[in-house]
């Protein structure tokens, strides 16, 4: 029940605070001039890219051409975009300095395209094949193709080398296996996802200490038919972090609800839905996720109403079987000698019973003689 919407940004955060790693390592800074900053702003959101690259030029006497060909790509000029990368490599005077650019068109050509970024790294990244970036790149790039078997080979060497990173390449390689979990949650293998996370705890013990993930298991187990384990680990991780459910009780009311839901108390699941309203009506923060609640809570009061008119209608049913008309039933019931048809059905069973029993008679009779 977990909205959807929360999961895809999950995983977009994980993909944009990975490649800011990346671009961040390779020196890329794509800032404007401040007295153009929310107008341009504006343009580029707006998709009005010529009118944003035509304020941008104007305002810069040095314009940056990692904006420049982010604005010419987003205007479709993308191999016009992509020569200019490619450029920038084949013109680098040292080793470091072709890594930085590989880096740069990497991160910008990304933005327009995971493949565009991909055929670059294909053609000028080989030297960069076992950089830590690069292979995490590689990962999220075959995760959000659904290529999960090549993903988790490279997610794999991430891991290995998880012990001997530190700062951003440590922050990017664990946002990289966090998206492999979300990622095959979200694709809908659950089982392989429940697998890898152990995976993960096993050699990677920080995973134990995030509440957020511990959660996100709870949500791949209510999927996976464990709603009683997830309840559990609900419940283990409000008791061992309770500062991360006070600062997150719409995450811990919504994966509760759900997993109630699982393990069939619907009432308890529509009390904690109840409680989320009641939360977003004091703080506009969590109104997002209203929608999905109210559409939730109409499910269950459209089950509960479905529920008794079925109960109503047995007991219709059971208190008058052949529907007889009013009249005809408070006849019956002030003359219960007049016999309803039922009875009739009762004569015909019993004629028939016994005219069985004739002819098996005459059957043994005549095997005597």
């Amino acid at each position: 029940m977990k909205n959807v919407a929360l999961l895809v940004t999950l995983l977009l955060l994980c993909s944009f605070s990975a490649l800011i790693a990346l671009e961040e390592e390779a020196g890329l800074s794509l800032s404007v001039p401040p007295e153009i900053g929310d107008e341009f702003r504006s343009l580029f959101q707006a998709g009005k890219y010529a009118e944003a690259e035509a304020l941008y030029l104007k305002a810069c006497k040095d314009p940056d051409v990692n904006w420049l060909t982010i604005l010419k790509m987003k205007q479709g000029k993308v191999e016009e975009g992509m020569e200019s990368l490619k450029k920038e490599i084949t013109q680098a005077k040292s080793p470091d300095e072709r890594n930085v650019a590989i880096r740069r068109a990497v991160g910008l050509a990304n933005a327009i395209s995971p493949e565009l970024g991909i055929k670059l790294l294909d053609e000028f990244g080989k030297e960069l094949e076992t950089d830590i970036g690069v292979v995490c790149f590689r990962a999220r790039y075959h995760l959000l193709r659904g290529e999960f078997d090549k993903a988790e080979t490279l997610v794999m060497d991430v891991l290995n080398q998880s012990s001997q990173l530190s700062g951003k390449k440590l922050a990017n390689a664990e946002n990289v296996m966090g998206m492999m979990v979300a990622e095959l949650y979200a694709q809908g293998h659950t089982k392989e996802a429940l697998e890898f996370f152990a995976l993960l705890e096993e050699k990677y013990p920080k995973f134990r200490l995030d509440p957020g993930r511990q959660l996100l298991w709870a949500r791949i187990a209510v999927q996976d038919d464990r709603g009683m384990e997830a309840l559990k680990k609900i419940d283990w991780v409000m008791e061992t972090f309770p500062d991360y459910c006070k600062d997150n009780p719409d995450v811990v009311l919504l994966d509760k609800a759900q997993a109630y839901e699982a393990v069939g108390d619907i009432a308890e699941s529509k009390k904690l839905l109840d409680e989320f309203v009641s939360l977003a009506q004091k703080n506009p923060k969590y109104r997002g996720y209203l929608p999905m609640v109210e559409a939730k809570l109409l499910q269950y009061r459209q089950r509960e109403e479905a529920i008794q008119l079925q109960r109503e209608t047995m007991e219709k049913a059971m208190k008058n079987p052949y529907d007889l008309s009013e009249e005809k039933l408070a006849q019956f019931e002030k003359s219960p000698l007049e016999k309803p048809p039922r009875w009739l059905g009762l004569r015909i069973f019993t004629m028939i019973l016994g005219i069985g029993m004739i002819c098996y008679a005459f059957y043994r009779l005549r095997n005597k003689q």
